[in-house]
């Protein structure tokens, strides 16, 4: 089924044939460049599906008259409130540090007149710190590092 190369008759094909080479017909394919590939490229990114498109549902807000599509907020009233709700919670902040949730559980609990029932039951060991028995080690074994000024 597959003939050697040599065997086929290459003279139909002139610009295929590789003289250097004898009669082993080899020959190199390529693809050739053409302008339409940047063309279709441009097309693909640029095409009218790409493009802002036209919304027809934009109706004016009430309150400020700023246009917005029907079934969204309207941007510029939700900014105003987001402005106001970060103002409340830093009132709040400022006046009760507890209502924050960066200072967690043990803050609001601090001024609960029955502690007894939320401290924990057990009783762990507290290891002392061994900070002192690595800095004397440390010190043995490498003298010549921490010696170095």
């Amino acid at each position: 089924m597959f003939a050697r190369l040599g065997s086929i008759n290459w003279n139909f094909l002139p610009a295929l044939r590789l003289p250097a080479y004898g009669s082993d017909g080899l020959f190199f394919f390529r693809v050739d460049y053409s302008p339409y590939f940047a063309a279709r490229k441009k097309m693909r990114m640029f095409s009218q599906h790409r493009i802002l498109k036209k919304h027809k549902n934009l109706v004016p807000c009430p309150k400020c008259g700023t246009l917005h599509q029907l079934h969204t907020i309207c941007g510029v009233c939700y900014a105003r409130v987001r402005e106001q709700t970060e103002e409340i919670k830093q009132k709040l902040h400022a006046f009760n540090s507890t209502l924050s949730s960066s200072t967690g559980l043990a803050a609001t609990q601090a001024g609960n007149e029955q502690d007894d029932f939320i401290k924990p039951t057990t009783i762990t060991e507290n290891r002392p710190c061994k900070s002192d028995w690595y800095s004397k080690h440390l010190k043995e074994t490498w003298h010549r590092v921490f010696d170095r000024k």
